[in-house]
Order: C-alpha cells, then structure tokens, then sequence
C-alpha cells in the first residue's frame, strides 16, 4: 500500500511551483511574518488562511487539498508561522502567539480585498491557532473556522505526549517546560487554550480528527466540539491517523468542508 509520504512528496513539488505573491505582516514584537498568496482563477473575493502545523509547512500541511480549494474558487493564503519557514521567530508560538498574528494576517487580506470573506483553516497547531482566534474581536469579514486535529492546550498536549512516550508522570517536566518558556518566549500555556477559546466563539467552526490520531488523541477534538458555543460541525474520519483525514477519505472530507463552507460564506 501507498503510504502517506509517498502520497504527499509530488503533491509538495507541485505545491513549491504555484505561483504566489509575498505578503508580509509585522507582529506586536516586531517580527516579520511571510506568507504566500496563491489567487484563484477568476477575480474572487472569498479566502482561505491556511495555517500549517507545529515543525511543519504550508507544503507538507495542504499541498493535497490546495487543488480541490483553487477549484472551488477560493484564493488561499499560506501563513508561515512564527519560527517557521519563510518567518522570523526564534520560539514557537504554538498558537498561543500565533493567533494574536492571526489577526495581523486578516488586516493584510482587507488591505488587500476590503470585502473579501475569510476563512480561518488550520490543521494541528495551526487548528489550535483557529480556534484561539475565533473567540477574539475579529472583523465581520471573518465567516468560519476549520480546524483540523488541534489539541485542547499546550498544556493538555505537552503532558499527554510526554506520558506516551516516557510513561513518566508529566507534572516535573511540564513546570521545566512551563518556566523555560516563561524565560524564553515570555508567555504562559495554560492562561489560554483552543478548549476555553471556543467555549467564546464567534463564527461557526468545523472539526475534524482521525478516529486513529495517537499524537493529538481523538478525545481532544471531541472535546473542543463539546466545548464550542457558536454554531459547530464535527468530522471524525474512520481509521485516518494524525493530520491523516484527507488522505484517508477525500470524498467525504471535501463534501463536508464545501457543505459547511456554503452555509457561512457567499458561494
């Protein structure tokens, strides 16, 4: 059988070759972040932030749906995170920063196309970053978030992986974790989760998870669907393992996708 990076690798080479336009935003901190604009065929005034995952990139994370979006005719935009790819960082935000620069993102695309919609599609530690952003002020351009596979916390997540791989009891590492990233980056896990950002959202979000997903269990997604106040859909995909969903099932992952999307946004 196929396996994933077999499936991924010449979707990533096509990717690499869209032709983009650079967009650039400053953070609070003064970091610059680059992310690259791939416009759909005809003028449009629908767009798709794509924010990728924790050590990972626009290309690994949606090089496989980019396709099915294009044709739909949205344009999208692939952020690199802080501390990723094209951006400057030294630390990893792991959304917690990230969805404060999330909103810097959304001012260049009005910038850009003043009453475009946008929507907020993250997978991993890019869906966490979604979900922190949905319970923020964020302009009425914004119609909808998907997330896929994000964790309920930095916290919950760190402690959970550390326990799998150690089987340690996680509570001394995690204050090591907690106090370095206290020095370092200058901001706390627990104060601000996707769990208790959703408990405010404001647009309507979408989640989906991989019944088989071992490196942010399924749990997590369940429970950020039950947490979510605002109108809310969730996709577990059968036998799909982490950030695995669309590559599983194509079929039902877009038709729930473009079924959720018609329902928020212009189509």
């Amino acid at each position: 059988a196929m396996d994933f990076l077999d499936y991924i690798k010449p979707k990533m080479l096509q990717h690499k070759a869209l032709v983009t336009e650079p967009i650039e935003v400053k953070t609070d901190d003064g970091l610059t972040l680059r992310g690259d604009f791939y416009r759909a065929e005809g003028a449009s005034k629908k767009t798709i932030i794509c924010m990728h995952g924790y050590n990972s990139g626009p290309e690994f994370d949606f090089s496989a749906i980019t396709p099915f979006l294009h044709q739909q005719g949205y344009n999208l935009l692939f952020v690199h995170h802080r501390a990723h790819g094209k951006s400057d960082g030294k630390y990893i935000g792991f959304g917690v920063l990230d969805h404060i620069d999330s909103l810097k993102w959304i001012e260049a695309l009005l910038e850009l196309i003043p009453d475009g919609e946008i929507v907020l599609y993250g997978v991993q530690m890019g869906g966490a970053t979604a979900m922190m952003a949905s319970s923020l002020d964020l302009p009425p351009n914004v119609k909808a978030v998907v997330e896929d596979c994000g964790y309920t916390g930095v916290w919950d997540i760190l402690s959970y992986q550390i326990r799998q791989m150690y089987n340690l009891r996680a509570f001394p590492i995690i204050h090591l974790v907690e106090s370095f990233s206290k020095m370092h980056a200058k901001y706390t896990f627990r104060k601000i989760a996707p769990v208790v950002s959703v408990q405010k959202a404001i647009v309507p979000i979408l989640f989906i998870h991989g019944s088989h997903d071992i490196f942010v269990p399924t749990f997590m997604g369940e429970a950020n669907y039950e947490a979510c106040t605002s109108s809310k859909e969730i996709l577990i995909v059968e036998d799909a393992g982490h950030a695995q969903s669309y590559y599983k099932n194509p079929e039902l992952y877009e038709e729930t996708l473009l079924s959720f999307l018609n329902k928020h946004l212009i189509p």
